[in-house]
């Protein structure tokens, strides 16, 4: 049997093109790094990230699959976010306040970033790509100088 030799590569490139424009309009999911640091690294994992999933939506899951795997002992979440993680061997990190002075206080709690840019949106209202690399939830602080919040998800611990 022998080939006939179509004319021209027209229809090709129009495949090729359709492809690609299905592709980056398709809510495909795609790998990122999970990391949950706490005083030291809890975990570190690759899952998938799906496009307009939020990032509460990807949190809950995989922690829910850390606690069953054995690498975290519980966690809570909450409506604002992770309210506690409790490492293997260690306590409960979660919200407390320190009141460092009369004039300042610190809130500590979870912080997440993505791609190494902490948002200023709450883990539901976070509406990922499906591109990301890396998202990290941290143990951070937040300050409150003479009434004003000076600064906010201060890392407690360095990774």
């Amino acid at each position: 049997m022998t080939r006939q030799k179509t004319g021209g590569s027209l229809h090709g490139m129009n495949r090729i093109v359709w492809i690609l424009l299905m592709a980056s309009f398709s809510n495909k999911a795609d790998a990122a790094r999970f990391e949950v640091y706490g005083e030291s690294p809890l975990f570190s994992v690759e899952v998938s990230v799906e496009k307009g999933e939020s990032i509460a939506q990807v949190t809950k899951r995989n922690l829910s699959r850390a606690k069953d795997s054995g690498l975290i002992d519980a966690f809570g979440f909450g409506e604002v976010g992770v309210d506690f993680i409790t490492p293997l061997r260690g306590l409960p990190l979660g919200f407390s306040v320190e009141h460092v002075s009369a004039r300042e206080l610190r809130a500590f709690g979870w912080c997440y970033s993505v791609d190494g840019v902490t948002p200023e949106l709450l883990a539901d209202e976070y509406k990922l790509l499906g591109t990301e690399e890396k998202i990290r939830w941290y143990f951070g602080y937040a300050s409150r100088i003479d009434q004003n919040w000076e600064a906010q998800c201060i890392p407690v611990f360095t990774p």
